[in-house]
């Protein structure tokens, strides 16, 4: 006679359920990892993407600033026979007209020495081309640095107020070329322009950084055009006048230098912030 007598399966299903368990387990680890290897490799490609851009923009930069130095050249080329020109026609006036009426005398001595600082800065600009810093500038004190630049700037105003502020700290000793002065007088240049009033400077330092500021009262520059200001060239009517491709190339000498360029603006005027290491400017670090 057959029977059967029915057999406890508790441990195969213990065995079935562990089995499945780790089928989840195993599954859930392989999800982990894929999601962040998958996050990490995009986080990567993110970065590339964003490193080619910036280096696409610096090539753009580089681009048009080698486009402008060529513009310059040539411009100065062509402003030399001009120039010259003006320049004899004036004494010849001077020589006709002067004894006969003083008024006329002294517009044309005025009309002289712009003759000839305009020489003189084409004369520069073609010395400085392509010549090292260390044999173009020289060493002397921050703060005298500093009061000589205003100064030649402010010779050239007329009915402006300009307050000079700076720190009573030591002046150290620095060396500057000449692309860094231009930078600095093209945005005093600008400032003048937007505000026929007035204009502070301040200037301070610490044993690491050199710190500029520079506020006018003019109408500001409009929010949508703010952005782009010492980025790229702009120009129109949200911009205060002379600030296109004057702050675009003053802003890019200034990087060069491992400084920057904060701009802020608004209805009372623009205030220009400029942060220069001065690790970059000492003179025994030059030696």
């Amino acid at each position: 006679m057959f029977f059967q007598v029915p057999l406890s399966n508790h441990h195969h299903e213990e065995t079935l359920d562990l089995h499945l368990w780790g089928m989840w387990y195993g599954f859930i680890l392989s999800v982990l990892l894929i999601a962040y290897f998958v996050s990490r490799i995009s986080s990567n490609l993110r970065e590339h993407q964003q490193l080619l851009a910036e280096v696409r923009e610096a090539s753009l930069r580089d681009e048009q600033i080698i486009a402008l130095g060529t513009l310059a050249a040539n411009t100065a080329h062509e402003l030399g026979t001009p120039l010259s020109t003006i320049a004899i026609l004036t004494t010849e006036i001077e020589r006709e007209y002067s004894k006969k009426d003083s008024e006329l005398a002294n517009d044309l001595t005025l009309l002289k020495s712009q003759i000839t600082r305009c020489k003189s800065i084409i004369s520069n600009m073609a010395k400085d081309a392509g010549e090292l810093q260390a044999d173009t500038g020289k060493k002397l004190p921050l703060k005298n640095y500093l009061l000589e630049l205003i100064d030649e700037w402010e010779s050239g105003l007329s009915e402006i107020d300009v307050v000079k502020q700076f720190n009573d700290s030591t002046s150290p000793d620095i060396v500057i070329d000449r692309s860094l002065t231009y930078a600095l007088t093209n945005i005093l240049i600008n400032s003048a322009q937007a505000s026929p009033t007035k204009i502070i400077i301040e200037s301070v330092w610490d044993d690491n950084e050199l710190s500029i500021t520079i506020k006018d009262n003019g109408h500001g520059i409009d929010k949508s055009v703010l952005a782009h200001v010492g980025n790229s060239i702009v120009s129109g009517s949200g911009i205060e006048k002379g600030m296109g491709i004057g702050l675009f190339l003053s802003k890019t000498t200034i990087e060069r230098f491992g400084g920057t360029l904060v701009i802020d603006s608004g209805k009372q005027g623009t205030i220009i912030n400029i942060t220069i290491p001065l690790s970059f400017l000492l003179a025994d670090t030059k030696a």
